[in-house]
């Protein structure tokens, strides 16, 4: 995989587990009771960009280790 793509795949995964955190942490703090369904597919979003960005990182680490 190209630095470039690497790269762009970790920036990604980041954001979007940034906005589901964001998103989480904000219900939580209003007490706004959100829907068991978008919980669920939050918590799915949230797993799908950890596994991105442990791929990517490592990927990056390989990248790096290469030069």
């Amino acid at each position: 995989m190209k630095k470039e793509t690497a790269d762009i795949l970790w920036a990604i995964s980041l954001i979007i587990c940034g906005t589901v955190g964001i998103i989480a942490g904000l219900t939580g703090i209003i007490g706004v009771d959100i829907p068991d369904v978008l919980t669920r597919v939050l918590g799915v979003i949230s797993l799908i960009g950890l596994a991105l960005l442990g791929y990517t990182s490592v990927i990056k680490l390989k990248n790096r280790k290469k030069k």
